[in-house]
């Protein structure tokens, strides 16, 4: 149970950590739209997409479903 427990809570750290990350590429994408740098947008919209996946993944997993 102790293990669970301290698995839960990295878990939940990492997925905080995630959201974070997420939070910071969508303002950077964000700016790069308004400033219209094309370049910027479709790097930092590739960011955001894997990342999305990933945390996606890291939802299933809490569930008990498999993410592959």
């Amino acid at each position: 149970q102790v293990r669970q427990h301290i698995q839960g809570c990295l878990d939940r750290l990492e997925r905080r950590k995630l959201e974070g990350v997420l939070s910071q590429l969508i303002m950077q994408l964000r700016a790069a739209e308004r400033e219209g740098r094309a370049d910027d947008v479709r790097r930092l919209n590739d960011q955001v997409n894997v990342l999305r996946v990933t945390k996606a993944g890291s939802r299933l997993s809490d569930c008990g479903i498999p993410s592959s």
